[in-house]
């Protein structure tokens, strides 16, 4: 189970478990990346471009390679341009729907690894940026498509 959020999990589901709780769990799924896709399929932030209905993001025209939690923590980001979110609201929007547990250590790493990602300089971000204090957010303009 550990092996498998490490590689990008977000939710399991054991066995024997019941079909009714499956498709609810699906749904749930569908349901918070219809919001998302509602309002458009790209999102496009200078040289960043996540492509909502394919699931896949790049920099410089380059896929990113991104486990399916920093994928979701980027969506969150990009979504929320120029927004101040507070630790407990981003671990809100990771856990929502998915049985995962996230504490704030497992939120700074996952920024972590996506600054390194996608930063020129990750000691010196321009994207995510830190409040001290208070929180992160997304500090360049977006562009729905």
């Amino acid at each position: 189970m550990v092996l498998g959020f490490q590689m990008g999990g977000d939710d399991y589901i054991t066995k024997p478990f019941r079909v009714k709780e499956l498709l609810l769990r699906i749904k749930a799924i569908l349901r918070r990346n219809s919001k998302i896709a509602a309002s458009g399929n790209k999102l496009i932030s200078e040289d960043i471009v996540i492509d909502i209905s394919t699931a896949l993001a790049k920099k410089n025209g380059n896929e990113l390679t991104l486990t399916a939690q920093e994928y979701r923590l980027l969506l969150i980001f990009m979504s929320n341009a120029n927004v101040l979110m507070k630790r407990e609201e981003i671990l809100k929007e990771l856990m929502d729907g998915a049985e995962v547990f996230f504490d704030e250590n497992t939120l700074s790493v996952y920024i972590k690894r996506i600054r390194e990602k996608i930063e020129e300089n990750p000691k010196e971000p321009k994207y995510i940026v830190t409040a001290r204090g208070q929180g992160y957010k997304w500090n360049k303009e977006v562009i729905k498509e």
